[in-house]
C-alpha cells in the first residue's frame, strides 16, 4: 500500500490536508482510521507507542493477515518527530531503526500511511525514497480553499512549470473551513511513547474540538447556541458523528 508525503512550509495546510485525507479514506474508500493526533466527528483509534504502530504494521504479514485483512489508514502528523535522529534516551537508536522497518513494512501490508512533514530532509533517505507520492498543499485562507497538488518528486519552491512536470493530474480542491472542525491547530504531537495504546476506537463530537470551539465562540463571537446548529449542520453535510456507530461499538 501506497507512503504518502504532504509537505510544505508553516501555514500551508499540511495538517489540514491530513485531516481531510482521514475523512477521504474513512467514508469515500472505507477504510479503518489510525491516527497519532486527536480526530473530531469521524470513528478512529489513536496510536502514540511503538507497539502500538506495530499492531497495525506488522512487520510480517501472514496468508491469515492477507486473506482476512482489511485495508486501513494510518495519519502521521509530523512524523518526523518520531523518526529522528535526535531522539535520545536509552535504546533509541533501536527504536528509531524500529520505527523505520515498521514503515516500510507496511508497502507489504493493507496500510496506507501519509505523513506530514515541513521538509522531505527532515525524513530519512530510506524513507523518503520510497515514498509513493507527495502531496503539496496551498491554503487560501481568504477564499477558504485547500488546492492539494499530487506530485511524483518533492519540488521544494516548485514553479508553475515544475508543478506542470511533476503533477499527477489536476489539484484536488478541498473546502477548507469544514476540515477544521476535524482536528485541533493547537494540538501538539508528542514523541512515540514506550508504554501500550489501548487501541479502542472512538468518536469525539466536533462540538468538543478547543480550537473549533474558540474559532467559532471568542473570535466569532457566537453563541453556544449557535455554535452546536453549526457543528448539526455540518455533521449532516460530511457525515460527521457525535458518537460511535452501531455497527462499529
Amino acid at each position: 500500500m501506497p507512503l504518502v508525503g504532504i509537505y510544505g512550509g508553516l501555514g500551508r495546510g499540511k495538517t489540514l490536508a491530513l485531516a481531510y485525507m482521514c475523512w477521504n479514506n474513512l467514508f469515500i474508500k472505507n477504510r479503518k482510521i489510525y491516527a497519532n493526533f486527536t480526530l473530531y466527528g469521524i470513528p478512529f483509534t489513536r496510536i502514540t507507542t511503538l507497539e502500538g504502530l506495530m499492531s497495525i504494521i506488522p512487520l510480517e504479514t501472514t496468508e491469515k493477515d492477507i486473506l482476512e485483512g482489511k485495508e486501513v489508514f494510518f495519519a502521521g502528523d509530523e512524523l518526523w518527530r518520531w523518526l529522528s535522529s535526535r531522539c535520545i534516551g536509552q535504546g533509541a537508536r533501536k527504536r528509531k531503526e524500529l520505527i523505520n522497518r515498521v514503515l516500510l513494512a507496511s508497502r507489504k501490508a493493507e496500510v496506507t500511511i501519509v505523513y506530514t512533514v515541513q521538509t522531505p530532509k527532515q525524513i530519512d533517505t530510506w524513507i523518503r525514497d520510497v515514498t509513493d507520492m507527495w502531496i503539496l498543499p496551498f491554503l487560501d485562507t481568504d477564499a477558504g480553499i485547500l488546492r492539494l497538488f499530487w506530485l511524483d518528486y518533492p519540488v521544494i519552491k516548485p514553479t508553475m512549470r515544475d508543478l506542470m512536470i511533476h503533477s499527477k493530474g489536476k489539484p484536488t480542491v478541498v473546502k477548507a473551513t469544514p476540515f477544521y472542525a476535524i482536528y485541533s491547530t493547537h494540538e501538539r504531537i508528542p514523541m512515540i511513547d514506550e508504554g501500550k495504546d489501548d487501541l479502542v476506537e472512538r468518536v469525539i463530537p466536533i462540538s468538543r474540538n478547543p480550537s473549533w470551539r474558540k474559532y467559532w465562540l471568542i473570535d466569532k463571537g457566537v453563541s453556544e447556541e449557535k455554535f452546536l446548529k453549526i457543528c448539526e449542520k455540518i455533521e449532516k453535510t460530511y457525515w460527521l458523528y457525535r458518537e460511535l456507530p452501531k455497527d462499529r461499538a
